[in-house]
């Protein structure tokens, strides 16, 4: 059975530590948007906010595919509701 476990909140609210404590315990991997934005980050480099949006937009993505071929995980970002429909299938 596929275990997900989905952490949501503010910036700087303790996601990212709820995540790792909850993934830990678990023993399920940690998916984090914030790690593959960095990523995304170092690799094509820094810009606007357009290119912020783009680059967030690319590590949903990634994210998303990442999560699909998990035989589960703790998943942690940041979402508005109105991004929630991507990933509905």
């Amino acid at each position: 059975m596929n275990r997900f476990i989905i952490i949501n909140g503010l910036p700087a609210s303790g996601k990212s530590t709820l995540a790792t404590a909850i993934a830990t315990q678990m023993g399920l991997p940690l998916l984090d948007k914030d790690e593959i934005v960095e990523s995304l980050i170092d690799s094509l480099g820094v810009g606007d906010a357009a290119w912020r949006t783009r680059l967030c937009r690319a590590a949903d993505g990634v994210l998303q595919r990442q999560a699909l071929r998990a035989p589960g995980a703790v998943i942690v970002s940041w979402w508005h509701h109105w991004q929630s429909s991507r990933w509905r299938r």
